[in-house]
């Protein structure tokens, strides 16, 4: 695979796990843990039904290296967070909750990414020579073409994908001054089935 292509699919595959889930989802208040549970984690996942800077700024790491990297290429994490969210939509289930320890079922259901990025790489791969030529000088501003074209393929590649997968994801969490967190493995759980189920461990 042409090395700009390699480039191209790291740094979507990196935006993708760009996500970072508030550290906390709810305090207590006066309302049972339960309920604070509930109204977090609806809170959360309902963001990302509308992702739009607004909705989304307090869930996206935009310090991350991988977010910057995009930026200076002239790609808008939230326009590539827009297609990829286009048709997502989640359930929350049954919360049980044990002294400082709970745990949320839900399940969530998007497109799989995994199979648009795939063919969006092997797209480009196809044309490998015609972008070789194109993108020769190696230039900042050539490789900023290159990876505006890349995401374009990227993005109309998710819009035509119509395999949705639904994966349920069963939550963890932990309170702490009084406030519930979402576990690191469970949040990795959550970040993976909102985005299809994508791989994430191809990204380590």
């Amino acid at each position: 695979m042409d090395k700009r292509v390699r480039e191209a699919l790291r740094v979507a595959m990196a935006a993708i796990v760009a996500l970072c889930c508030a550290a906390g989802i709810a305090g207590c208040g006066s309302a049972s843990d339960e309920k604070a549970i509930r109204e977090g984690v609806t809170e959360l996942l309902e963001a990302f039904k509308n992702p739009t800077k607004e909705n989304l700024g307090k869930y996206v790491d935009e310090s991350d290296v991988s977010s910057s990297e995009l930026e200076s290429y002239g790609i808008d994490i939230y326009e590539f967070l827009g297609h990829c969210f286009s048709r997502y939509s989640y359930e929350i289930g049954d919360i049980e909750v044990s002294g400082d320890t709970a745990t949320a079922e839900v399940k969530v259901t998007n497109v799989d990414l995994s199979v648009a990025i795939e063919e969006a790489t092997k797209d480009l791969t196809e044309r490998s020579d015609e972008l070789a030529q194109k993108y020769a000088d190696g230039s900042d501003d050539a490789m900023s073409g290159f990876m505006q074209e890349y995401f374009e393929i990227v993005y109309a590649k998710i819009d035509e994908v119509d395999q949705t997968v639904t994966t349920p994801v069963t939550l963890r969490l932990t309170k702490k001054d009084n406030e519930w967190n979402i576990d690191d493995d469970s949040e990795k759980e959550l970040i993976a089935a909102m985005y299809g189920s994508a791989d994430l461990d191809l990204l380590s």
